[in-house]
């Protein structure tokens, strides 16, 4: 039909064959709810800010979270609760649309005003006529530029709208903005995809603002993973003079939630496969295995539906595989490849990452690498403090230990924000990665395959980074509160060698001589001022005793590159001579320096008082175990033991306190303490 003919075609339509011509250019579809009981903290916040009685002062709200924590779900379920208002007499929600790079028709901005259009022709009558009137008038608009459809489609209309004023607020509801692509460009210019998107989700929130700033009583709520991009725009004047932000991964209750949803679905689970709890008198699979899975889960929603996904397959048994999930071997097991529902997570994680330009990739795998290694040792040591909102610290320590320009390594997880968390940690969690499913995916390459990453390299490089930086520090250099880099290197090493795993020989080599050129003794005293309620000897070094180096690989079946006892090293110096002398001379520096650390400790608690008597106590049960094991010569002339009596000769009461700390811990060196 030509251009003309269809102008007068359309000029006798109806409104109602000009709500389906417009339905044609709308995108549908219907979302997933979340489980009954959970976001409640998410969802009251949402309630609490949206009153279609009462405008709220902000006309807009902006919920991030990462993949997975049931956006889309809350974002459907705040939908359906407002259009099953009986008490009103007319529809508070005026519209919504779900973004979904799965859809042809929700993956680009192409369908979102005219989708718009068509819903306020529905469910907001006063804009039906002048609307259908445009329609008529030039039915080729919706052809047109989004910014020019929604002059005339929207904005138009309501002008013209008389008592616009006593005109009741609406809400309109934007999910999944992340996933609003233009697949078009994609296809001719694939390089450039992530910058293609982030063009087009910047430009659905300049439509968004455009449409704000004319105070019509419309109020919007936008659901987006928190990438960069999204919430600097959002943060950037003038959008940000009418707009507010819903961290729901912060706000929600996470593992109470995730608690709440297991018990739930296993109990359904059950029933339908009548599995039975090893416990007497409990529910399948009993409280504690509940609470194992969800301490596995640390709060991540996706991780918990997955697993449900996986005890739901109808080909296996759920008590199998609940045992399997919930073996520590089965994080780094084939079978997480194997499994559909895991597989369908993994392949959601390929996808983020491939929004990373190819040519920044390498980039972006090195720093992964870093992050895996390193988030367990940030975690448990607290090392680098990490100031509210913002981990840039660790992530400029890690840039300069692995040879690259400070923010580079943000640089490079630019569009993971997803995965990754550029924000304060709970306690207890992994201070870089949002999602526990994600360190496995990448440390499994039979799941992550091309974005496997490298941890032995990583762990060498940090380890070898660390020790370098610790190697200039000394008993009368004071470490700087802002060398960020190098307090986490003397911090940190001793962790990296615990992380350690062996390539080559000449890595061996390279490292040891690296161990020796450590001046230990500046090295623990520094770590035991920087953190003395972290200090323990114990733990400086693999193994108990801190005496055990690692030996260099072999091809002998006792060898599995782990850290070996320092007899088992010793039992190969035929094999390897060389290695076996630098280990020799690693073992003897270790144990002087650790003597010469605890002589000076002591020595300074002569003079200063404040030194935390507990902390060194842990070192002091360590030292004093391992000299009474290896029964050398008269243990009471050991320098340790003589710093101990001059203590107790100059100051009795910092004595006292020490070696009652002490005896807390192991009463069997009474004697050697108290009447030596």
């Amino acid at each position: 039909m030509s251009y003309y003919l269809t102008i007068c075609a359309l000029s006798a339509l109806t409104w109602l064959v000009v709500l389906q011509y417009l339905q044609q250019y709308a995108a549908t579809g219907a979302l997933p709810l979340c489980h009954p009981g959970t976001r409640k903290a998410v969802i009251d916040r949402i309630k609490a800010w949206y009153g279609y009685k009462e405008p709220p002062n902000d006309s807009i709200m902006v919920v991030h979270a990462p993949a997975g924590y049931e956006k889309s779900a809350v974002a459907q379920f705040i939908a359906d609760d407002l259009e099953q208002q009986e008490d009103l007499d007319f529809n508070p929600l005026a519209g919504s649309f779900f973004f979904s790079r799965a859809s042809p028709e929700r993956s680009n901005p192409a369908h979102f005003i005219a989708t718009l259009a068509y819903q306020f022709a529905t469910f907001i009558p006063e804009l039906l006529p002048f609307i259908e009137d445009v329609v008529r008038r030039n039915p080729m608009i919706l052809n047109k530029t989004l910014e020019l459809q929604l002059e005339k489609l929207i904005i138009g209309p309501f002008r013209s709208v008389k008592g616009l004023d006593e005109m009741p607020n609406r809400l309109i509801i934007v999910d999944g903005l992340d996933e609003c692509i233009n697949l078009d460009r994609k296809a001719r210019v694939e390089k450039q995809y992530a910058q293609d998107q982030e063009l087009a989700q910047i430009r659905v929130l300049d439509l968004i603002h455009t449409l704000q700033s004319h105070r019509f009583p419309l109020f919007f709520l936008i659901f987006s993973r928190p990438e960069p991009w999204i919430k600097a725009h959002v943060e950037s004047m003038p959008f940000c003079d009418n707009a507010q932000t819903l961290d729901m991964y912060m706000t929600a209750d996470n593992l109470r939630d995730v608690e709440s949803v297991l018990r739930k679905e296993l109990e359904q689970i059950s029933v339908i496969y009548g599995c039975h709890s090893s416990v007497e008198g409990e529910a399948w699979p009993g409280k504690e295995r509940l609470q194992k899975l969800v301490e596995k889960t640390r709060g991540d929603m996706l991780y918990a539906n997955t697993i449900i996904l996986d005890l739901r397959d109808p080909y296996e048994d759920p008590q199998e595989r609940l045992n399997l999930i919930l073996d520590p071997s089965f994080d780094d097991g084939a079978d997480l490849a194997h499994s559909a529902p895991f597989s369908f997570v993994y392949e959601h994680f390929r996808q983020i990452l491939r929004s990373c330009p190819s040519r920044n990739r390498p980039l972006m795998l090195e720093v992964l690498a870093d992050l895996v290694v390193s988030h367990q040792i940030m975690r448990d040591a607290d090392i680098i403090p990490i100031e509210e909102g913002d981990i840039s610290l660790a992530l400029g320590a890690l840039d300069e230990l692995s040879g690259r320009v400070r923010g580079r390594g943000i640089k490079a997880l630019r569009g993971l924000h997803s995965v990754i968390k550029l924000r304060p940690h709970r306690s207890g969690s992994s201070p870089f990665f949002l999602n526990g499913l994600f360190i496995r995916f990448l440390k499994n390459p039979k799941c992550s395959g091309e974005f496997a990453v490298d941890t032995k390299s990583a762990s060498l490089r940090l380890l070898t980074a660390c020790m370098g930086k610790a190697a200039s520090v000394g008993l009368d250099k004071k470490i700087r509160d802002d060398d960020h880099c190098l307090r986490f290197a003397v911090l940190a090493w001793p962790k990296y060698w615990w992380r350690w795993t062996l390539i080559d020989g000449l890595e061996h080599s390279k490292v040891l001589h690296l161990f020796l050129s450590l001046n230990l003794t500046a090295c623990f005293v520094h770590a035991f001022s920087l953190h003395p309620g972290r200090f323990s000897l114990s733990s400086l070094l693999p193994e108990s005793l801190f005496e055990h180096i690692p030996a260099p690989p072999s091809t002998s079946p006792q060898s599995d590159d782990q850290v070996l006892p320092e007899t088992i090293v010793a039992s190969r110096k035929a094999e390897y001579p060389d290695h076996a002398e630098l280990v020799a001379q690693c073992i003897s520096h270790l144990r002087s320096s650790v003597g010469a650390a605890l002589v000076h400790l002591l020595d300074l608690s002569l003079v200063d008082s404040s030194i935390q008597k507990r902390p060194l106590s842990y070192a002091l049960v360590c030292y004093l175990i391992h000299i009474q094991c290896k029964d050398e010569g008269d243990w009471r002339s050991d320098p340790v033991v003589q710093a101990l009596k001059r203590l107790r000769t100059s100051q009795s009461n910092g004595f006292g306190q020490l070696i009652e700390y002490v005896l807390e811990q192991n009463p069997d060196l009474t004697s050697y303490l108290l009447y030596n």
